[in-house]
């Protein structure tokens, strides 16, 4: 091999590790931001937010009606956490075709990936509740399941949020089921 030769392939091994290490100071700037902020906000475990929105029937027509969610819960790391709801919801049709009021008390498990300021979850949950379906008198129970995904943006210890969720749920044969789209305000502490 000739001297030449050899420094050409010489020449092309310090150009790729240049590159190589350029690569990884670029990396390394990016996510150093993601870094610092991670550590120099602490995790605060306990939240409380409120979930307004709409839900649309199960067969993709809009049932006008809306939802009401105060939810309060505990990080246990920042992947993992547990959420108590309240919710209180006004169907004005269920795919059945009959309007109905459902107060519930459920539980949920939510698993988060928080990157900086921002936090996508999901989290998939159930509970127990009464309403009067349609235009009955008497309160019925249900047991609402739910599955939702979402994200989460923090401002210090201020929380704004985007929801979508999926519930199901049957009073007194009457079927429930619904997607529901909405907002989140809150806090962290």
């Amino acid at each position: 091999m000739s001297a030449r030769r050899g420094t050409q392939l010489q020449g092309r091994g310090a150009v790729r590790t240049l590159r190589t290490l350029a690569g990884a100071v670029a990396l390394g700037l990016l996510l150093a931001p993601a870094a610092g902020a991670a550590e120099q906000d602490p995790v605060r475990p306990y939240f409380f937010s409120m979930l307004v929105g709409a839900n649309f029937r199960e067969d993709g027509v809009h049932a006008a009606s809306g939802e009401c969610f105060l939810v309060g819960g505990l990080m246990q790391n920042r992947y993992f956490g547990y959420q108590l709801e309240f919710d209180a919801t006004n169907y004005s049709g269920s795919t059945d075709g009959v309007p109905g009021t459902f107060y519930a008390f459920t539980a949920a498990l939510k698993l988060a990936l928080p990157i900086a300021s921002a936090e996508p979850y999901v989290l998939a949950g159930g509970g127990v509740g009464r309403g009067t379906p349609g235009e009955s008198e008497h309160a019925e129970s249900g047991f609402p399941l739910h599955a939702a995904a979402g994200v989460d943006f923090y401002f210090g210890k201020v929380l704004l949020g985007l929801e979508a969720r999926q519930v199901w749920l049957t009073v007194d044969h009457v079927n429930y089921d619904s997607f529901m789209a909405m907002g989140k305000f809150g806090f962290r502490f």
